[in-house]
């Protein structure tokens, strides 16, 4: 069963992200924004996942940057403790570790789509939409075995790899 997942961010200049179940076209208003799922709250150095239920909303992982240009991170949730890294200093991807396996974020050079893999296998698929200043882009996971948890790991993880990819950007623009 595929399940998809739009990103936006909160607001103009925030590095916050809310995330919505579906594919949507532009972020929801108030009225229609019971389909928000999980949000990220993200500092320089720390980020939080929380999931929105109609009873309000609890942290399901946090974590944060870790070594000095921050391309590694530990995470910890509920019986949960991992770890992320940067695949290479020159790569956009990203590896993280959930429950002693390792999943690889595949991130092709000029390209506004990466993937998710367990060696040749595709886990999950993320489309960036270059349209809309609010919208980032949607996120399919294809395959949902592992559980709640990895799927907070892969919606943590695919923004982890999006930030990169906009910071790479800016640096090889010379704006940044």
């Amino acid at each position: 069963m595929t399940r998809t997942y739009t990103y936006f961010k909160r607001k103009k200049l925030s590095r916050d992200v809310l995330i919505y179940e579906g594919e949507l076209g532009s972020m929801p208003s108030t009225a229609e924004a019971d389909s928000l799922a999980y949000s990220i709250d993200l500092t320089h150095r720390r980020f939080e996942l929380w999931q929105n239920t109609p009873h309000g909303s609890h942290s399901l992982l946090s974590g944060s940057f870790t070594g000095v240009f921050g391309y590694s991170a530990s995470v910890s949730g509920d019986s949960l403790i991992s770890s992320a890294k940067r695949n290479g200093i020159f790569s956009s991807g990203w590896t993280f570790v959930f429950m002693a396996r390792k999943y690889r974020w595949r991130v092709t050079p000029f390209s506004s789509r990466w993937e998710l893999r367990d060696g040749d296998r595709v886990l999950a698929e993320f489309e960036r939409s270059r349209l809309r200043i609010d919208k980032i882009g949607v996120l399919r996971i294809l395959d949902e075995s592992e559980g709640e948890m990895f799927r907070a790991m892969v919606l943590l993880t695919c923004e982890m790899v999006h930030r990169t990819v906009k910071s790479t950007e800016r640096h090889a623009g010379g704006g940044g």
